[in-house]
């Protein structure tokens, strides 16, 4: 009988044992960096190893929020030693690798980084000296390479058309949409002394278009003509099954009254590129340029698509919005006119550059329609 009962306890101390041996082996995180996303890098397991040093395997599966296999990964074997094993250290090398046939998955697989939006991933080890496995699963959104803007009409801008083409920007390309996404455009008459946000909120839309593909939309012919004199807001809004999930600012332009002059809106050059893109109104570009001394000559220049950067005439306006004849910039707000025709800049989209006389450039984006 003590044989039995003897036998019986080593049996269990043994198992128990291969059970505790056997959980020594485990993922603790992953050190992936989502501006990199390569078959190595998702197989960044920080593998924490009590036991001996184990020949593994590890599987890699990356999923968007709609379960959608985006990419999967299977290294071939190595050695994790005993302690700590941090994922940038792992002696990796791949065995197989295959991306998803969906937009998000091409759009990782040409840029090597992730879109916007919510992902999955998940980590397999497999021990090939004791087959066991751990399992690692992490949830995140990115939203690293995002910006959603409005280019045209500008804010608070006064216009002649009736039936506007309506520009937007965003950062990615339409096909990373997944199901259940989709961009809308909501466009809204504004009562008096509303601002943008509040119309674009409160008010009952006049125009809404949804499941938006293009970045320019015009306002339809067949609807009624907008109104002269009346001010109106808009916004492009993302919407994820159902529910907002991102937006532009509100803008607001006007309808001029016949006999009104329109407004001219200049951009403000900066000393860093920005995102929005600017329009030329009658093929002249407006911007200013805030000079905090008295300078020298100032230069301009634009670089096209091609890069190639060429010296452009720029015309100074005085305060009635008048070309003026100066080759200097003033202290403070300087009001500036490009003429697009007169400098030959053919249809695309431009960069201008303003170089003071301390050698520090200003930037504008602009497209040429």
């Amino acid at each position: 009988m003590n044989q039995k009962v003897s036998l019986i306890l080593s049996t269990l101390l043994f198992i128990l044992g291969m059970q505790i041996s056997q959980a020594q082996l485990s993922i603790s995180g992953a050190g992936w960096n989502p501006f990199n996303i390569t078959p190595i890098s998702v197989c960044q397991a920080n593998i924490t190893n009590m036991g001996q040093q184990e020949t593994v395997v590890l599987e890699s599966r990356l999923f968007n929020s709609a379960n959608e296999p985006i990419l999967q990964v299977v290294t071939a074997p190595f050695v994790v030693k005993s302690g700590m094993n941090p994922g940038h250290l792992l002696p990796i090398t791949i065995s197989s690798f295959s991306y998803g046939v969906s937009g998000q998955a091409q759009f990782i697989r040409s840029n090597h980084t992730l879109p916007s939006g919510s992902f999955r991933l998940c980590i397999t080890i497999r021990s090939l000296t004791s087959e066991f496995t751990d399992d690692y699963c992490d949830e995140f959104n990115s939203d690293l390479n995002s910006y959603l803007h409005l280019v045209y009409p500008y804010d608070k801008d006064t216009i002649e058309e009736t039936h506007p083409m309506l520009i937007w920007a965003h950062s990615e390309p339409f096909n990373v949409l997944i199901q259940g996404e989709y961009f809308r455009l909501i466009l809204v008459k504004n009562n008096s002394d509303q601002t943008a946000e509040s119309a674009v909120t409160v008010n009952l839309p006049q125009y809404q278009k949804n499941y938006v593909n293009t970045h320019e939309l015009q306002y339809p012919l067949e609807l009624k003509a907008l109104q002269e004199g009346e001010t109106y807001s808009w916004q492009i809004q993302k919407i994820s099954n159902g529910s907002i999930v991102q937006k532009s600012e509100a803008w607001s332009f006007t309808i001029k009254k016949p006999g009104q002059l329109p407004g001219i809106i200049f951009a403000s050059v900066k000393s860093h590129l920005e995102n929005s893109w600017h329009i030329p109104r009658a093929d002249i570009l407006y911007f200013r340029f805030d000079e905090g001394y008295f300078s020298s000559k100032t230069q301009f220049f634009v670089r096209g698509d091609d890069g190639i950067k060429i010296p452009v005439v720029v015309d100074g306006l005085d305060v009635n919005n008048e070309p003026i004849e100066k080759t200097t910039v003033d202290v403070g707000f300087n009001r500036c006119a490009l003429n697009v025709k007169k400098n030959n800049l053919k249809k695309g989209k431009y960069t201008l550059e303003v170089k003071d006389s301390k050698n520090k450039s200003y930037y504008l984006r602009f497209n040429v329609n």
